[in-house]
């Protein structure tokens, strides 16, 4: 009798999930009202903003390398086209984008696709990967003005790089130390190290983004990539723009 006891729940473990379960609940509607309140901000103030877009130029510092990690099972390339074009306008000519899958790294085409939809002739678009020893370049069409450099990167390139320095340390017989990889990947990846870091789809969570280049970088986050409001762009340049950078000093 006191085995069968043991073995069923008490009236506090029962009490203890149901309370947790009703906090679980709260939690989840506290974020999807503040994610509604936050959309609804963003949609007034573009329905308010005349050429909202263009509002971009007006960032005092910009970073001259942003990356973005998305975490987000489905990928819009429509979305992620946008935030190109926005770079472009905001005046960043290095961009990252992340994900680990390599969804987009496959899909160059189709995001090419997507851009000159948008800005057809505005800009030319170089597609880069650090997995191979070439990149990939592709022009929009007709009068080309200006030049933005797009990292497509995926969790296997921060494997493969550290790989490929060992192995060209093996070959000039150099011993492996922390400093001589590190010297090598930065041969390796001699693009400038992120000054921001955008990280969209709630997960605060890097997801194996190259670790050696986010010494000096600055992290921002957005609830998702998928139907941006440029409002949410701008806010996050406009809040790098005021941070007092000291690089470590």
């Amino acid at each position: 009798m006191a085995a069968k006891n043991k073995d069923k729940p008490s009236v506090f473990s029962r009490f203890a999930v149901v309370v947790l379960a009703v906090l679980y609940r709260m939690l989840t509607l506290h974020q999807y009202m503040s994610f509604v309140f936050y959309k609804m901000k963003h949609g007034i103030r573009y329905l308010w903003e005349r050429c909202p877009e263009k509002l971009l130029h007006n960032i005092q510092k910009r970073p001259d390398h942003l990356a973005i990690v998305f975490s987000e099972p489905e990928i819009s390339f429509g979305d992620v086209a946008k935030l190109i074009c926005w770079c472009h306008e905001a005046g960043i000519n290095y961009v990252t984008l992340y994900e680990p899958r390599g969804i987009l790294k496959k899909s160059d085409e189709k995001l090419l696709r997507s851009i000159q939809k948008l800005a057809p002739s505005k800009f030319s678009i170089k597609f880069h990967s650090f997995s191979s020893a070439d990149h990939q370049e592709v022009d929009s069409i007709d009068a080309v003005r200006e030049e933005v450099h797009v990292h497509l990167a995926a969790a296997e390139d921060g494997r493969g790089a550290i790989v490929e320095a060992a192995r060209k340390l093996h070959q000039v017989q150099t011993g492996v130390t922390m400093k001589s990889v590190d010297n090598m990947l930065k041969v390796t990846c001699d693009w400038p190290e992120p000054d921001l870091l955008i990280r969209c789809g709630g997960l605060n969570s890097h997801l194996g983004f190259l670790p050696w280049a986010l010494r000096l970088t600055e992290f921002a986050d957005l609830y998702s990539h998928h139907r941006l409001f440029p409002s949410e762009f701008r806010d996050i340049l406009a809040t790098f723009s005021i941070t007092d950078r000291r690089c470590g000093r």
